[in-house]
């Protein structure tokens, strides 16, 4: 493979990493208080984050189950269709979203969208370059997906500290979701080039 694909998967892939920690980080720590400004109890929201943690684990323990069997060599498939059902379930179900029964069904569906995104991660990192560089690219990226949990945080408090509604911050975590898929998807279009 050429060189400067490999920079260019390698560059799209982070911004790919950055992106999906900007958003999967986001429901644990913002659901309580956007709960309690929607003007619901506080244990409702304590609630929500443990069907995102229960979601999140089952889906990390169907993905792992599944990985060698059905995904091998399409994991970049499986992260890229995440990307874009976590854009459309933040669309739909997160922005917006006022009653209980829509804020439970975007906390389950986003925690079964996130566990393959984090249970596949470092074989992802193995499909990019065909094996090569698999431990230095994961913890590579390992470091851009702390600057978009640093990144996703910082802004949705200061969204929400100017509007006081995470409304907002929830298009701005599609929208940067959305910038996700594109990215992965740049990459499976660079490797089937190759």
């Amino acid at each position: 493979m050429k060189r400067s694909r490999v920079y260019a998967i390698v560059v799209m892939f982070a911004i790919s990493s950055f992106c999906r920690d900007f958003f999967i980080n986001i429901p644990p720590f913002i659901l309580i208080k956007h709960v309690k400004a929607l003007g619901y109890r506080v244990d409702f929201g304590s609630r929500l984050v443990a069907y995102f943690g229960i979601a999140e684990g089952c889906s990390r323990i169907g993905t792992a189950l599944l990985d060698d069997r059905l995904l091998k060599n399409r994991l970049l498939y499986v992260y890229f269709t995440n990307c874009l059902l976590a854009f459309a379930v933040t669309i739909v179900l997160g922005y917006n979203t006022s009653s209980s029964e829509m804020l439970t069904a975007y906390v389950l569906l986003i925690g079964l969208i996130s566990g393959p995104l984090k249970a596949g991660y470092f074989a992802v990192c193995g499909e990019l370059l065909d094996g090569e560089y698999m431990k230095e690219l994961y913890a590579g990226f390992n470091v851009f997906s702390g600057f978009g949990i640093m990144a996703g945080l910082f802004v949705n408090g200061l969204v929400f500290d100017l509007t006081q509604s995470f409304n907002v911050a929830f298009l701005i975590t599609a929208v940067v979701q959305l910038l996700g898929a594109a990215s992965t998807l740049v990459v499976i279009i660079i490797k089937k080039l190759s």
